[in-house]
């Protein structure tokens, strides 16, 4: 697990979570709006879809996003799809190798 670059996550994970927070930003972006001009009359538009459901659910699935994008491990997944770690009995992943060496003894 020895990162090149010494950054706590790959870069693959750092632009999905660069992807969330634009996410994110379009969503309070959407929220925007609604005020009345002179500060005291009432302004309807302060009700309408696009602030009061659109933006908080577009903001919502980027805080989602950006959670995934953290946890997210690339690492694990493409060893276990190349057959390079199995699952043995105490749930414990272990390395084929160090399987066949005990078996070979």
């Amino acid at each position: 697990m020895e990162n090149k670059e010494g950054l706590a996550l790959p870069k693959g994970n750092l632009k999905l979570i660069a992807v969330g927070l634009v996410i994110i930003i379009i969503g309070f972006l959407c929220m925007i709006g609604g005020g009345s001009e002179d500060g005291v009359s009432f302004n309807p538009d302060v009700y309408s879809s696009r602030i009061i459901t659109v933006g908080p659910l577009i903001s919502v699935f980027g805080f989602f996003f950006v959670i995934y994008a953290i946890l997210r491990n690339p690492k694990a997944k493409a060893e276990k799809e190349n057959g390079l770690i199995v699952k043995d009995d105490s749930s414990d992943f272990v390395v084929k190798e160090e399987i066949k060496s005990v078996k070979e003894l």
